[in-house]
């Protein structure tokens, strides 16, 4: 899948899952289920924000490749191998582009890989967070949840299962 169509699959189930985490608190408020419910909407919406976060990173790529394969008279050495400097800037003979984590890597002659500055230095680490802390509320919720309808059940002299 080119990376273009990957940024905006990216961007749309972004905000596909903002809207179900939305949806879900919403739901949750007006049920008062208790807090598993809402840890699970608030971790659909961490999930959504960790991949915006995430199409937010793999534009800088697409930017980097876009100004990479640009052409024309100033495309030696490549642009976003510049920042590097110039005795790396002149043995670039190539790119390559990582996706997990994002990055726009230079390739030079003798073999060497530098990675360019392209991606902000906040995205990967912050995609890690995020992803970690949907993860945590998700199981959170579902854990809570769960322990809640035990409570329920006990309380009211049914027997679960």
């Amino acid at each position: 899948m080119p990376t273009s169509q990957l940024f905006l699959a990216v961007l749309i189930a972004a905000l596909v899952l903002l809207g179900t985490g939305a949806v879900m608190l919403l739901w949750a408020e007006r049920r008062d289920g208790g807090s598993g419910p809402r840890l699970r909407g608030l971790a659909v919406i961490t999930a959504g924000v960790t991949l915006l976060l995430y199409a937010w990173g793999l534009l800088h790529v697409l930017g980097a490749v876009t100004s990479a394969e640009g052409g024309g008279t100033d495309s030696l050495p490549l642009r976003p191998c510049r920042s590097l400097g110039d005795e790396v800037a002149a043995r670039t003979v190539g790119y390559d582009i990582g996706l997990v984590p994002l990055r726009f890597v230079c390739e030079t002659g003798d073999g060497g890989r530098h990675p360019s500055p392209s991606v902000p230095a906040y995205v990967n680490p912050g995609v890690a967070v995020l992803a970690l802390g949907a993860v945590g509320l998700g199981v959170r919720g579902t854990v809570g949840a769960g322990r809640a309808a035990r409570r329920r059940a006990a309380a009211s002299g049914d027997r679960p299962g």
